[in-house]
């Protein structure tokens, strides 16, 4: 069945249209439109039609439960879809097992794994700084609740103390899975702008050429290496005045 709509012509020239419901059945062979149902004209029918729809969304059990659902509300809600598919590509990649090895032995008192997998997954989901994403993290599914703030700075020191062989270990156990030929390494270097006062960067932190046109601003220059199909490989961080060629060339 479908709906459709019969304009008919005033003798003053103005036009008047109809709603109606039609369903298409054969009948002695041929094909044949029948009228179901006359709503009225359409310029009446919000008076019309959801009376209609009410009556017969009774006899309809998917529309009972939306109809139930109206007075429903939520006061929370948590984003599931690409925190499952990110947790595969991490356990895929092995990167829950090189961060246990490193764990491995020594008393930090908390997961920094978990905590290193929660400010990944953020950067792919909503890039916010250690401060937010104590808070972020509490509407993403399968991530626990983090209270001491200061355990997500100490997973960062974390993986600074290991980020040479944290590449190194993962082009290792990935260059067969993505195919990685290394007989081409590109360099790609960029500026990021530092907001805020930055004491336990001040080493790295200077005016330079910014990309982003904010002179006015401290930055870093990061550098990505990368195979000749881009994907990355290992990372160097710079200070903010060194020359973006001169940080390729390294």
């Amino acid at each position: 069945m479908f709906v459709r709509v019969k304009s008919y012509k005033n003798k003053d020239g103005s036009i008047r249209q109809y709603l109606f419901l039609v369903a298409t059945k054969r009948i002695k062979g041929r094909v044949r439109q029948i009228t179901v149902a006359n709503f009225g004209r359409l310029e009446d029918i919000d008076k019309v039609l959801p009376g209609v729809v009410e009556n017969l969304s009774k006899f309809s059990k998917k529309l009972k439960v939306i109809a139930a659902s109206k007075d429903m509300r939520s006061d929370w809600t948590k984003e599931y879809g690409p925190v499952i598919i990110f947790r595969k590509v991490w356990e895929k990649i092995r990167l829950d097992k090189w961060l246990s090895g490193y764990t491995k032995g020594r008393k930090i008192g908390f997961d920094a794994k978990e905590l290193i997998y929660a400010m990944v997954l953020n950067r792919l989901m909503e890039p916010k700084g250690e401060m937010a994403i104590h808070e972020w993290i509490k509407g993403v599914y399968g991530l626990k609740e983090v209270r001491d703030l200061h355990q997500w700075y100490r997973s960062l020191d974390f993986l600074i103390e290991r980020k040479d062989k944290i590449e190194k270990d993962l082009f290792e156990e990935n260059k067969d899975l993505f195919n990685q030929e290394i007989d081409v390494a590109l360099m790609d270097t960029t500026s990021l702008v530092y907001f805020g006062d930055g004491e336990r960067a001040e080493n790295i932190l200077d005016y330079g050429y910014s990309k982003q046109k904010r002179f006015d601003l401290k930055q870093v220059i990061v550098g990505v290496l990368m195979t000749k199909e881009g994907i990355p490989i290992g990372h160097e961080v710079y200070p903010g005045n060194t020359n973006l060629r001169y940080a390729e060339s390294l």
